[in-house]
């Protein structure tokens, strides 16, 4: 039977709990498998309502951006601003005192998605930031670095980390405390519907199986969860890069290869059960990937991610460009094939992925989509490649990905800054075209169009383009001549055959045996001596 006051007030509004649980639902589908669980309670609805008054007013501030509820009767305005105004001032009062409690955290990481969904971005980095704090707060109040933490601490720190690889460029979680281990939740990968053959059966063991061991679980959350530690790196490498500071990245004390070996550490320590020949990808429909939306999101992250950030860190506008081009910096031809033949087989991964896991699942992620966004630039380069094979796939990746970040940007807005950036590039690609010659073309861009998609700078207001210092629309020109070295000889897609191009085979992560499979052997001298890539 409904309450006398089940209608919204100011003076009465708090939701039932018919209504929270509503809202619960709509916070499911929408923030909690992407971008990022702020609740793992299993009775989140009793909590809410028995939470102090700042969590559940917070919670509401961000989910009426998402949904209504009859509760409101046409006041939903009225009632986020309400929530909004409240929430935030008792949060940032709380905050204040430094009481490093986890429901306050809780409200900081609501309020910066709010935040975000309206588009007020740097409200979003100030409150993330204030969440941070008090996390490295919490680290400072250890008596020692073996003090035990439980679950909920541990979750509370690893929720705001990723709320900053997700927004801040530089993060200010101290390296200098021992940090919590990564959640242990394990889950059991599920077998396709349709699998019933002796290998898959020895490779992975079904959810609803009759009987499961601790073998048969995986630690998917800490898999996803280093996979975007790693993805805060590389978001602070690209600062800096941003802001002039260059190095030899080849040598073992570089922020590249720190970054490189990461990765490779990544993949060595990923468990078999998630390499992607084991995830059976082309057998399952999109019902059965539904039915483990907790699995298939974190796996989805990993392996769009980890592709992705080889992408950008061998992206040939940071080594032809911001690293070779700097004169006290001699460049290893060696070194630069390499980032090249990388670049292009991981951008190319990076949207054919992203494309198989699109028809499996709704991606709305804007850390997806920032990663996307970030890939697409190195296609862009790659799309005026005399290879025409190369040139289309770039192309295709480029379409692929605007109509990925579209998708995106009907749940979050701010998204749309980024189809902009990557529309006037591809204006910009047509002029190009325009003056391509049979010796080469000189491409053209601006740079700062690039720094929007890979590490954008907070804006200042509405009068920020126009203060002197702060946003810079330098023109940079690459040479591409009239040879692509890669691949030199039978490289990517230089044989109907490889198996590396054709969807039957998925590269990550290989298998130890099948590491013959990924050739680059045409590693050439003639990288520089021929001119493809002359920085202007």
């Amino acid at each position: 039977m409904q309450q006398t006051f089940d209608i919204f007030s100011t003076a009465r509004p708090d939701p039932s709990l018919p209504v929270i649980s509503h809202f619960i639902d709509i916070y499911k589908k929408k923030i909690h498998l992407q971008p990022l669980p702020v609740f793992v309670e299993p009775d989140l609805a009793v909590k809410l309502n028995t939470a102090p008054r700042y969590l559940l007013w917070s919670f509401m501030s961000l989910m009426l951006n998402f949904s209504t509820h009859n509760f409101f009767n046409g006041q939903e305005s009225t009632a986020a601003e309400f929530y909004s105004r409240e929430a935030e001032q008792t949060v940032m009062e709380e905050s204040s005192e430094g009481v490093p409690a986890i429901e306050l955290v809780q409200a900081l990481c609501l309020i910066a998605l709010k935040h975000l969904k309206t588009q007020k971005l740097n409200r979003a980095w100030m409150t993330t930031g204030t969440a941070s704090r008090i996390e490295a707060l919490r680290l400072l109040s250890y008596e020692c670095l073996s003090t035990p933490r439980d679950h909920a601490q541990t979750r509370s720190y690893w929720l705001v980390h990723a709320l900053e690889c997700l927004f801040v460029p530089i993060k200010t979680t101290t390296s200098d405390f021992q940090v919590p281990d990564y959640p242990d939740l394990t889950l059991i990968p599920p077998l396709p519907d349709s699998s019933g053959t002796e290998e898959a059966a020895q490779d992975t063991v079904h959810v609803t199986g009759s009987s499961t061991t601790e073998i048969d679980r995986v630690g998917i959350i800490a898999h996803s969860l280093r996979i975007i530690d790693i993805w805060g790196e590389l978001t602070s490498y690209l600062h800096t890069l941003r802001q002039g500071k260059t190095e030899k990245p080849w040598s073992p004390d570089s922020i590249h290869m720190r970054i490189n070996l990461e990765l490779i550490d990544f993949e060595a320590k990923s468990p078999k059960k998630l390499f992607l020949c084991n995830a059976y990808l082309s057998r399952r429909t999109r019902d059965e990937v539904s039915r483990y939306p907790e699995f298939w999101n974190r796996f989805m992250v990993g392996q769009l991610m980890w592709h992705a950030t080889h992408a950008i860190l061998n992206h040939p506008f940071i080594h032809l460009s911001l690293l070779a081009s700097q004169g006290s910096i001699p460049p290893s031809c060696f070194f630069m094939q390499q980032r090249i033949d990388m670049a292009i087989y991981h951008s190319n991964w990076t949207f054919r992925l992203l494309e198989m896991f699109d028809n499996l699942m709704d991606i709305v992620d804007p850390m997806i989509a920032n990663a996307m966004a970030g890939t697409a630039t190195v296609s862009w380069l790659f799309q005026f490649s005399k290879d025409q094979e190369i040139a289309q796939k770039a192309q295709n990746n480029l379409n692929k990905c605007e109509e990925f970040l579209c998708q995106v940007a009907q749940t979050w807005p701010h998204i749309s800054q980024k189809i902009d950036a990557l529309r006037k590039l591809q204006a910009l690609a047509r002029e190009n075209y325009r003056q391509c010659s049979s010796q080469g073309t000189t491409i053209s861009f601006q740079s700062a169009w690039f720094w929007d998609l890979l590490s954008p700078r907070p804006s200042f207001g509405a009068n920020e383009a126009r203060a002197p210092g702060l946003r810079g629309e330098t023109k940079s020109e690459i040479s591409l001549k009239n040879h692509f070295v890669l691949p030199l000889h039978d490289g990517l897609g230089s044989e109907p055959g490889n198996p590396l191009v054709g969807l039957a085979v998925d590269p990550f992560l290989v298998m130890p045996g099948e590491l013959e499979l990924f050739n680059i052997d045409s590693l050439s001298h003639d990288f520089f001596q021929s001119g493809l890539w002359d920085p202007i």
